[in-house]
């Protein structure tokens, strides 16, 4: 699946295409793009099938994430949600939030333990993994920010 990243004047266009040529895409707020870099780069490392770009390649649109919970197909409602789903969040949010603390790693994996204990998640990521999350998600940023307005970034999924 092609993901294209559109850097417009007014706004950021995220957009996917699927093997078979059917597509996806949405506004972004200047934010939701870091977010979704982060998915990018989670979901790649992990090699996670059923979270965010996974479900997307699998059919899902972006607007169904949108949705109210209560609204959105069956898959994506918040009890229905795979286990590698809510693991790709938790991490991308921590990543957000810690991107530029000075012991990220070692805080990062302690929430994350706690989160995926507290949860029943087996995913036990290393320090090794998580530095790499770090260092890719700053080469992409990096990317993303020396974009020209009216240019695409573009990943493979």
């Amino acid at each position: 699946m092609r993901i294209l990243f559109k850097k417009g004047r007014d706004k950021i266009t995220l957009s996917c295409i699927r093997a078979d040529g059917s597509r996806t895409w949405s506004d972004l707020q200047e934010g939701t793009v870091f977010h979704d870099l982060a998915h990018y780069i989670v979901e790649k490392k992990f090699e996670f099938t059923q979270a965010f770009y996974g479900l997307i390649k699998q059919g899902f649109n972006i607007g169904d994430f949108e949705l109210p919970a209560q609204q959105r197909p069956q898959k994506l409602m918040p009890k229905n949600l795979p286990e590698e789903a809510l693991v790709t969040e938790h991490l991308v949010n921590l990543l957000q939030v810690l991107i530029n603390h000075p012991d990220r790693t070692q805080n990062l994996l302690e929430q994350l333990n706690i989160i995926c204990s507290t949860r029943g998640f087996a995913f036990k990521p290393t320090p090794e993994n998580i530095n790499t999350l770090f260092y890719k998600l700053e080469i992409l940023l990096q990317e993303w920010e020396n974009i020209p307005v009216g240019e695409v970034l573009e990943l493979n999924f």
